[in-house]
């Protein structure tokens, strides 16, 4: 009993620690997934010039090809093809009349200049009226002037617009003629009336009285008594009244022989005196009225030389 107590005395209370746990045994690393077999291309099952076109490159898949094929087919089914440089005027008609046929495509057939049934009618497709009554003449112009006109347009196949625009560039050439013509005229009797001076007014009557004088030129008259005669015109008629009055015909002394003289026929006088004067022995009272006759015609020299001058 007393080794028992012994034992028990000498025994450790404290119950021994566990024993550490045993380290696990190591688990070997997982194996990665094999990459999954890569998905064969396409095109590999094609032939060999076929697989790199580049009309292939952006084609995923065999049904995308079998898309752009319908595509393609369909889009070829709505095409024409341009005949060829050997194809013949069947051919050539047909692909022609395909074309035309679409009405929303603006275009006509080329003519054969030679064929007068298609040429007129290509002038009534490009505007021409169907009857020659369709032109009229441009605002401004004379219809009665331009309207034989109408006839030739129509016959040479013009459309509106190009009637119009001959009929309007003919009246202005027309209008510039005349313009030009009237600017000639005022500058002719311009120079007259100072060539003539004081005389002009008289001269022009003188000419009316020789038309009237001599019958049968009551258009003439009209115009000369409008102011719408030339400088050359008055020339002539002075010049007849000149020639008859100094034949004393029985026209001439129709005519008023009392006129007006121009600067140079005053001048002419004046030096007629003047040489008179010189060389004439006179009486004192000759002397005398010759002399206020000098500086009469002096006056009348200068007067008709201002009434010449141009306005300033």
């Amino acid at each position: 009993m007393l080794r028992l107590n012994h034992r028990l005395h000498n025994q450790d209370p404290t119950p021994p620690a566990d024993p550490s746990p045993a380290t696990p045994p190591a688990t070997p690393p997982a194996t990665p997934p094999a990459d999954p077999p890569a998905a064969a291309d396409w095109r590999d099952s094609l032939p060999e010039d076929l697989r790199s076109n580049p009309s292939l490159a952006d084609i995923t898949d065999v049904g995308n090809l079998a898309k752009r094929f319908v595509d393609t087919k369909a889009m070829v089914g709505n095409s024409l093809r341009i005949p060829s440089v050997e194809a013949g005027q069947e051919d050539i008609s047909k692909f022609v009349n395909q074309i035309l046929a679409h009405q929303n495509i603006p275009l006509m057939q080329r003519p054969d200049p030679e064929n007068d049934e298609a040429m007129q009618s290509i002038y009534n497709s490009l505007g021409r009226p169907e009857e020659v009554s369709g032109y009229q003449a441009p605002e401004g112009t004379d219809p009665e002037s331009f309207g034989a006109l109408a006839p030739i347009a129509h016959q040479l196949g013009l459309s509106r617009a190009q009637y119009e625009g001959i009929v309007k560039a003919n009246a202005e050439r027309n209008n510039a003629i005349i313009e030009q013509a009237e600017a000639q005229r005022q500058e002719g009797l311009n120079q007259l009336r100072g060539e003539w001076g004081l005389a002009f007014e008289e001269k022009h009557n003188r000419a009316g009285q020789v038309l009237k004088a001599l019958g049968g030129h009551e258009a003439l008259e009209a115009a000369l008594a409008n102011g719408q005669v030339d400088a050359p015109t008055l020339r002539l008629l002075d010049t007849i009244a000149q020639q008859l009055g100094a034949e004393g015909s029985q026209i001439a002394t129709q005519l008023d022989q009392q006129h007006a003289a121009t600067p140079e026929e005053l001048i002419q006088r004046r030096d007629e005196i003047t040489a008179r004067l010189l060389k004439e022995d006179l009486s004192q009272q000759q002397r005398d009225d010759l002399q206020r006759k000098v500086i009469q015609l002096s006056e009348q020299i200068v007067s008709s030389r201002r009434m010449a001058a141009p306005a300033a």
